[in-house]
């Protein structure tokens, strides 16, 4: 239930504050600085030694981040890569987290000033990596950085191995190090949108909807963790939609007109204030009679209204309605579109038609394409018995430690490896309404190609790696599951 809160919002975040299990505010300090490049690229042996990443090793190792987790929920024995460090980092158990833990470290290693220190760490975290590689200047430094650091640490009754197993573990990190007062303070933000997200849950995923109008990806998100909580998400209607996402007096959520694509601001304050003034639209013909200023509410906005949905209330048969409105708007053509009567002529337009209704599939399809997703897509409308589908399939994997993961497919990247074969990145909106990646390498994609289609719902088999991409072993239409 991380969804709102700063910070701890993407699926791997979530995953991860998961593992760690904070439980006073520091902690989320801890995971802010923590889950960052620095801590989850280096990778450290079992006494909390830096492995080099040119020993095969090295894949297999535990991140610093993964390693932290173990200690602090002590499943690992804390090691310190000097004794005289203990008291440095006694409170991260042994693992440097922040970027002044680094000046902590070399002042602890070398009995140097405060000033010596922050000297190193300011070279090592504004240096960039490649120049440590290929710049003469750069590698000079950095050569007299060390031989300096190394003297002095061993001056200090140091000894050699742990000089430089402590310098090799500095470097890397100094470049990627979390500030500890950009964490506090981050998470004290952290902190207050838990509080809102805690106590105001309806308000808050409301006025978070408002500042993501345009973002597919974030409504999306938002919008599932509502109905999680159980608030129900309407489309938008002609009668009680306003401009934007607003809450009705039965704290359902509803809507505004300005979400759909194609709706500019004029159009949808038009609807309102024609609404406001004349009272509500009592059928598609009142709507068409009203004074509105039709330069503003064109054709193409109102079939996204209907589209939308717009119009159910007082004429549910989208098709008709869309028929009628061509119509009506065809005849206006030919006088002011600001009069009050498109119909001035005094003859029925439309008459009486019949008109078949879109299929369930057709509406489907134009809803996504003004709204961006469906309000209720397959595993929204099936939460329970997906949910219970998933709790078996985990249970089944977890055996073999494995992880499985279901979700929407949204985007479909196909992308050649270096050898010609083809490998996917697929882009889903998981169960909870949240972006996931899924990564599909070619000896898995050349077997499930042909049977994954954006929009469709699938189950996938693998597991979830440090930055949260899931790893795909197998992939399942969901239907054939449930």
């Amino acid at each position: 239930n991380t969804q709102g809160i700063f910070q701890f919002e993407p699926t791997a975040m979530t995953q991860f504050t998961k593992k760690y299990g904070p439980k006073r505010f520091y902690d989320l300090a801890l995971i802010t600085a923590l889950f960052r490049p620095g801590p989850l690229d280096a990778r450290l042996d079992e006494l909390g030694m830096p492995i080099d990443p040119e020993l095969p090793e090295y894949k297999y190792a535990p991140s610093a981040a993964a390693m932290f987790i173990e200690r602090y929920n002590g499943r690992a024995k804390v090691y310190y890569p000097s004794d005289k460090l203990e008291s440095v980092l006694a409170e991260s158990y042994g693992i440097a987290v922040f970027q002044e833990d680094i000046s902590r470290v070399v002042m602890k290693m070398t009995a140097c000033s405060f000033a010596e220190a922050e000297k190193i760490r300011k070279f090592l975290t504004k240096v960039k990596p490649e120049a440590l590689k290929s710049n003469p200047e750069v590698i000079a430094q950095l050569k007299g950085y060390e031989d300096k650091f190394t003297l002095q640490s061993l001056a200090n009754g140091c000894n050699e191995v742990e000089t430089e197993a402590v310098w090799q573990l500095i470097v890397p990190f100094a470049r990627y190090g979390f500030n500890k007062a950009h964490a506090v303070t981050y998470s004290l933000i952290s902190f207050q949108t838990a509080f809102f997200r805690t106590l105001f849950p309806l308000e808050y995923l409301t006025s978070l909807m408002i500042h993501n109008v345009g973002k597919a990806d974030k409504l999306v998100q938002y919008i599932r963790t509502a109905q999680k909580l159980g608030f129900k998400v309407l489309p938008p209607d002609l009668n009680t939609s306003c401009q934007n996402f607003t809450i009705n007096k039965d704290n359902q959520i509803l809507s505004g007109f300005e979400i759909l694509k194609g709706m500019g601001t004029k159009a949808a304050d038009e609807i309102v204030s024609n609404r406001t003034t004349a009272g509500l639209f009592t059928s598609l013909e009142d709507f068409l009679a009203r004074n509105i200023i039709w330069r503003r509410l064109n054709v193409g906005g109102l079939q996204v209204l209907v589209k939308g949905g717009a119009f159910d209330f007082i004429s549910p048969n989208r098709a008709l309605t869309l028929a009628k409105i061509l119509i009506a708007k065809n005849k206006a053509k030919r006088i002011d579109f600001e009069t009050k009567d498109i119909f001035s002529d005094g003859e029925e337009t439309t008459g009486e038609l019949f008109v078949v209704d879109w299929s369930d599939e057709k509406k489907d399809e134009e809803f996504r394409e003004v709204f961006g997703f469906l309000l209720e897509d397959f595993i929204t409308k099936n939460k329970e018995r997906v949910e219970r589908a998933m709790k078996m399939v985990k249970t089944l994997v977890n055996q073999n430690r494995k992880d499985a993961t279901c979700g929407t497919v949204t985007e479909i990247k196909v992308m050649l490896q270096k050898n010609g074969e083809k490998y996917a990145r697929i882009s889903a909106t998981n169960i909870d309404g949240l972006k996931e990646d899924w990564l599909v390498f070619s000896s898995v994609w050349s077997v499930f190609k042909t049977s994954v289609h954006v929009h469709n719902p699938y189950i996938c088999v693998g597991k979830m790696d440090d930055k949260g991409t899931f790893i795909v072993d197998s992939i399942r239409v969901l239907n054939e599951i449930l």
